[in-house]
C-alpha cells in the first residue's frame, strides 16, 4: 500500500510540475544566429496546432513575409522555409530545443551543406 501511495504521490508531483511550463510555440519569436559568418536577424510567427506548427518569418534586409512549416516534439522544435540566394533555391531549417520561451539549436542550409547556430526569445504579447 505505502508503494502505492509513493506512486500516486510521484505522478500528482510530476503532473503539477509540468502543468505550469508553456510548451507551446504560439507566439512572436525574435532569432538571432550566425550560419558561416553571417549573422541572422529576423522574427517568425508561428500558431500551433497539436504538434504541427506554421507560420511566416521575415527578416528585416527585406520585410517579405516567408511561410515556414515545422512541428515540434516534446521541447524538440523544428521549422522550415524555402528562400533564395543568387537565384539559387535554398531550404533553411531551424531545429532547437525549447526552454520556456527561448529557444536554441541549429540552422541548416540546403543545398550548400552549411549550418550555423541560433537563439530565439518569444515576445510578450501586446496588451
Amino acid at each position: 500500500m505505502n508503494k502505492l501511495k509513493a506512486l500516486a504521490f510521484v505522478f500528482v508531483f510530476s503532473t503539477l510540475s509540468f502543468a505550469g511550463q508553456d510548451t507551446t510555440v504560439s507566439g512572436t519569436w525574435k532569432i538571432s544566429g550566425e550560419v558561416v559568418g553571417n549573422a541572422i536577424n529576423q522574427t517568425c510567427t508561428f500558431t500551433q496546432e497539436g504538434n504541427k506548427i506554421k507560420g511566416t518569418c521575415t527578416a528585416p534586409d527585406n520585410g517579405k513575409p516567408i511561410e515556414a512549416v515545422g512541428e515540434v516534439t516534446a521541447k524538440q522544435v523544428t521549422w522550415k522555409y524555402n528562400s533564395e540566394y543568387n537565384g539559387e533555391a535554398l531550404t533553411i531549417t531551424y531545429s532547437g530545443k525549447l526552454e520556456g520561451a527561448e529557444l536554441s539549436g541549429t540552422i541548416d542550409v540546403q543545398p550548400f551543406s552549411v549550418s550555423g547556430s541560433f537563439t530565439a526569445k518569444k515576445e510578450e504579447p501586446k496588451k
